[in-house]
């Protein structure tokens, strides 16, 4: 049984819900149960039905009174009518939509647990579920033509035909109340652009009204965001176009081919925007043009600017920038921002702002994805074991490129405790649990060669296998040059190798494939029809592809965190496979991603003490204690009466310090040297 959707929207009905779910928690069916939904727009009034319970037997909509009974069967057969099959079998058999009230619960509660009699089956009971979440675009239908049933092509033409519905993080996100601040914490691949995208156009939809911004930070996503916003709005509403008055797309800086957050402030507020060569010798740029126009407008009535402000890959944006996105909020307005603090491409030493960092004491929820549907487990882990220096180990030593300091960030990332302790200092063993989808054995490629030639031919080569022999086709496929300073110079000479395979075909009068580079030049166009993208990771960040190609690893040093921290945004663009190439530095890489594999793809490793902390660069910082919190504590530990022991080691479990000197310096941070001031 899954619950999407809360009491919120009708808390007088909370225990008819109750008694609904305690009679069904333990049924071997597939049952979805819908609260505050589906949205009912009818005669242009919107509404929301109480509760709709979804079961392959049927659909059963709780109602009050004989006029809802009739608006939400208006509504539903409508939105049946949107999937053929699901309308054919509802022609066949009108009464697999039922209603009920709370004097007939018991009866329906009896004819969903017993009735043996299925109606819809596996397919239709997602795409039932589908029409009702409204959640189209979760993934492009594939109806590429396969030749080999047991080509690549083919199982990526399954999966993309596989993931159609959201799960109960993901819905409650994108629909329930926004009253709050709120925080999206998940992986690469766990739904952060779409979900935020999805809850902009029904924000939009709901509250016409609203003035929205939505920021990113990688240029290249200007397009697809746009696009995709306009496809989930029509999910809502169907022969209608957004309002583009009130909603605003923007790129976080802004320049002469994308407008941007910043740039736009500077413009409304008529102060002279800074250009990059303004703030080149300043380490936190981007940072630094944010401050001047904060001090620039610190005298003039700001707030109002916008209504709700949605910020995409937030881990790349320094605190200055969300000052200033706060500054231009309706006072009773909300920022939803959503990040991955592993992907951050900041070669400074600053961690994501905390959330008292951005909001000081105004509230702020969370939202923890913890599923990654786009990567698989094998090259997730990979990635972090990379990323942070977990098997990089060298005369029975750690060395580490990077660490989490906050220890629940595992938690809500999706790792289990599989042995040992989450304690600093501390060994443990990390598992993730197996995704149920399409994949093949081996996703991980490393390859070595003795120049940039031999890795060309041999990468331009494999792209031509797979798209003659894989059913694989040229929009599959993603290059990610990690050598960002000689793109322009490494894309000729990769060029010239992959048309000595892709020969041009009269038939089509085209080449099969082509590759097109993306670069600062022509960064707003990222996917070009029969085309594969050549990029830097700066440009690639916030896309995806089913197979990434990451070329010139050796470039990077293994030693800097954020050298890692590219290799492992670049891996975590793929959904399918990742070749990894380069020359001979490479090795120290492959060395640690055989120990992944001797591991059982688990990370396993004793925890830097707290100490050792202080020497890494940290990432996943804890959040600082609030006053209200340590009010609260207080107040607590006032009901010990002298159990000093068991005081200190909540204390110290609930700080995250593994003794006592740690702890006192904890404190010493919170309250200054004298905490009797």
């Amino acid at each position: 049984m899954k619950i999407f959707g809360n009491y919120k929207t009708n808390p007088h009905d909370k225990e008819v819900f109750d008694k609904i779910e305690s009679k069904m928690n333990n049924l071997d069916k597939s049952i979805n149960i819908y609260y505050g939904y589906p949205i009912i727009d009818i005669d242009g009034n919107k509404n929301f039905v109480k509760s709709a319970i979804i079961t392959p037997n049927g659909i059963y909509l709780y109602q009050n009174n004989l006029e809802e009974k009739k608006i939400y069967k208006r509504f539903m057969v409508r939105t049946i009518m949107e999937s053929p099959d699901i309308s054919e079998l509802y022609e066949e058999n009108p009464d697999i939509l039922k209603f009920f009230n709370e004097e007939q619960l018991d009866d329906i509660i009896n004819e969903i647990t017993n009735n043996p009699k299925i109606v819809f089956n596996e397919n239709q009971f997602t795409e039932l579920n589908t029409i009702i979440q409204k959640s189209f675009g979760l993934t492009t239908q594939d109806d590429r033509n396969i030749l080999n049933n047991n080509s690549l092509g083919a199982l990526i033409k399954k999966r993309s035909n596989q993931l159609k519905t959201f799960d109960e993080s993901q819905f409650g996100m994108v629909y329930e109340d926004t009253n709050t601040h709120l925080r999206i914490r998940g992986l690469a691949g766990s739904g952060k652009t779409i979900l935020l995208v999805k809850k902009m156009a029904y924000l939009h939809y709901i509250h016409p009204e609203y003035k929205m911004a939505y920021v990113f930070y990688t240029i290249s996503l200007k397009q697809f965001i746009q696009n995709l916003f306009i496809k989930f709005y029509k999910d809502f509403d169907k022969f209608n176009e957004p309002n583009f008055d009130n909603i605003k797309i923007l790129h976080s800086w802004g320049g002469n081919k994308a407008e941007g957050f910043y740039s736009s402030l500077c413009k409304q507020f008529n102060v002279e925007k800074m250009t990059i060569a303004d703030v080149f010798s300043k380490n936190n740029k981007f940072g630094c043009v944010c401050n001047d126009l904060l001090e620039n407008i610190k005298n003039l009535k700001t707030t109002g600017v916008y209504d709700k402000i949605f910020i995409d890959e937030a881990q790349d944006f320094p605190i200055e920038f969300f000052k200033l996105a706060k500054s231009v909020l309706n006072p009773s307005g909300n920022i939803f921002y959503a990040y991955d603090e592993l992907q951050s491409l900041n070669e400074l030493d600053v961690s994501m702002p905390t959330k008292k960092d951005i909001f000081g004491k105004e509230p702020c929820n969370d939202v923890n994805l913890k599923i990654c549907y786009r990567t698989p487990n094998e090259i997730l882990i990979t990635a972090h074991a990379l990323g942070l220096g977990i098997y990089n180990i060298e005369n029975g030593k750690t060395k580490w490129a990077n660490m989490i300091q906050d220890l629940s960030t595992w938690e809500s990332i999706g790792y289990n405790v599989k042995n040992g302790e989450l304690k600093y200092g501390k060994e443990v063993t990390l598992e993730r649990k197996k995704q149920n989808f399409e994949q093949i054995d081996n996703p991980i490629d490393f390859s070595v060669y003795e120049n940039d030639i031999e890795q060309y031919n041999n990468v331009a080569k494999e792209i031509y296998r797979l798209i003659k022999e894989e059913d694989v086709k040229p929009d599959d496929i993603l290059i990610i040059d990690l050598n960002s300073l000689s793109i322009n110079d490494d894309y000729q000479l990769f060029k010239k190798e992959f048309y000595n395979f892709f020969t041009f075909d009269e038939n089509i009068n085209d080449y099969i494939a082509n590759v097109n580079i993306v670069n600062k030049d022509n960064g707003l166009k990222f996917r070009v029809p029969n085309s594969i993208p050549f990029t830097t990771i700066f440009r690639a960040k916030g896309n995806e592809a089913n197979i990434v190609f990451i070329i010139n690893t050796h470039s990077l040093s293994n030693v800097y965190s954020y050298a890692r921290n590219r290799i492992f945004t670049a891996m975590t663009r793929s959904k399918f496979k990742v070749y990894i190439t380069g020359q001979k530095s490479i090795e120290q890489y492959i060395n640690e991603y055989n120990l992944v594999k001797q591991n059982n793809f688990e990370l396993k490793f004793k925890y830097p003490t707290n100490t050792e902390l202080k020497e890494l660069k940290t990432i996943a910082k804890q959040e600082n204690i609030t006053a209200s919190n340590i009010e609260q504590l207080v107040e607590k530990f006032k009901t010990f009466k002298g159990n000093n022991e068991l005081l200190k080691e909540i204390l110290l479990a609930q700080t995250g310090q593994s003794d006592i000197d740690g702890l006192i310096t904890f404190i010493e941070n919170i309250f200054g040297e004298n905490p009797n001031e």
